[in-house]
C-alpha cells in the first residue's frame, strides 16, 4: 500500500511550485499531484527515471526519503536540538528544485550524487549559521563524502537477501521502506548499519535510552519489517 507522506506548510510549498510548472508544461502533465504525495517501495524507480529522462524532467519530491535517511545520520545532536532532520530536507529539497536545470546527471546514481552534495551543502550552511563560523569547502566536501558513504551503507542492507537490478534503485527503495518502520526500529538500524563506523549495541542502547537487550531485539525486529515491506507481492501470498 502507498503511504502518504506528511504535509507541513513547507511540502505544501513544493508541490505547489511543481503543480505550477506542470501546468506550463503540458507535456508532464501526467506527473500529477498526487504521485508527490505518496510512495510505493514496489515501483521500478528506473522506469520512472526513464520516463522523466523523455520528459525532460524529474521529481526531486520522489527523494526525500533517501535524503531524510542521510539528514538523520549526520546531522548530529548539537543541530539536532534546534531543528528536525525533516526541515534539513526540505531546505535542501527546495533547492534542488529550483536548480534541477543545473542538474547534469543523466543517470540515476549521477543525480543522487548531485542532491547528495545540495544536502551537504545545507548542512554545511546549518552548522556555520548556528556556530557563526566562515564557509569552509572543506566542511562541504567532508560532508559529502560522508553522506555518500552512509549511501552505500543504506543500499548494502539486507544486500544478500533482497538483491536488486541497481544499487542506485536499491538505495532509494531502501530509504522508503525504512521511512515505514515505527521510529524507535528505523533509529536502532540507522545507528547500527548506517553511521560510520557501526554503533555497537551498547551505544545504541544508549542514545535510545534502552537496556542492551531492548536495543538487540528493536534491531531484530527492524530488520524482520523491512524483509516484509520489501517482499515482492507474489512472495508473500
Amino acid at each position: 500500500m502507498p503511504v502518504p507522506y506528511s504535509t507541513s506548510s513547507g511540502e505544501r510549498i513544493l508541490k505547489a511550485s511543481i503543480r505550477s510548472e506542470l501546468r506550463v508544461q503540458p507535456a508532464l502533465a501526467s506527473t500529477s499531484a498526487g504521485s508527490f504525495a505518496t510512495f510505493d517501495v514496489s515501483l521500478s524507480h528506473g522506469d520512472s527515471m526513464s520516463q522523466a529522462n523523455e520528459a525532460g524532467d524529474w521529481a526531486v519530491e520522489r527523494y526525500r526519503s533517501y535524503l531524510r535517511v542521510l539528514a538523520g545520520t549526520h546531522i548530529g545532536p548539537r543541530l539536532q536540538a534546534k531543528l528536525d532532520a525533516s526541515d534539513l530536507v526540505q531546505e535542501a529539497l527546495l533547492k534542488a528544485h529550483g536548480a534541477r536545470a543545473q542538474c547534469r546527471g543523466q543517470t540515476e546514481a549521477e543525480r543522487l550524487a548531485w542532491l547528495r552534495r545540495i544536502l551537504a551543502n545545507t548542512l554545511a550552511d546549518l552548522r556555520r549559521r548556528h556556530a557563526r563560523g566562515k564557509r569552509d569547502a572543506g566542511l562541504e566536501r567532508s560532508l559529502e563524502q560522508a553522506l555518500e558513504r552512509s549511501s552505500l551503507c543504506l543500499g548494502n542492507l539486507l544486500a544478500d537477501e533482497q538483491p536488486g537490478p541497481d544499487e542506485s534503485d536499491r538505495q532509494v527503495c531502501l530509504a522508503e521502506a525504512l521511512a515505514r518502520l515505527p521510529e524507535s526500529q528505523r533509529m536502532a538500524l540507522t545507528l547500527r548499519y548506517l553511521h560510520d563506523p557501526p554503533c555497537s549495541l551498547a551505544e545504541i542502547a544508549r542514545q535510545l535510552d534502552r537496556t542492551e537487550k531492548a536495543a538487540a531485539g528493536l534491531v531484530c525486529r527492524g530488520l524482520e519489517t523491512l524483509r516484509k515491506i520489501l517482499r515482492k507481492p507474489e512472495e508473500s501470498s
